[in-house]
């Protein structure tokens, strides 16, 4: 279930899905990853099929062709 705050931020839990996520940390640039993402905050990063394991109840967005970036 998706909801909206006051502030315009989506609560709920995501897995923001990329062919390609950059990130900001020494883990760089990973290919079919995903962005775990809960109540507007950043969870975890890392590859898609690992992350849809751990939470497969989480919306998905995205069809992992796009870039994922911060």
């Amino acid at each position: 279930m998706t909801t909206k705050t006051a502030g315009g931020l989506a609560r709920g839990e995501f897995l923001v899905r990329g062919a390609w996520v950059l990130t900001m940390s020494s883990s760089g640039v990973l290919r079919d990853a995903a962005v775990h993402i809960r109540d507007g905050a950043i969870e975890s990063v890392g590859s898609f099929s690992d992350l849809h394991r751990a939470n497969p109840d989480a919306t998905v967005v995205g069809d992992g062709t796009g870039i994922v970036t911060p």
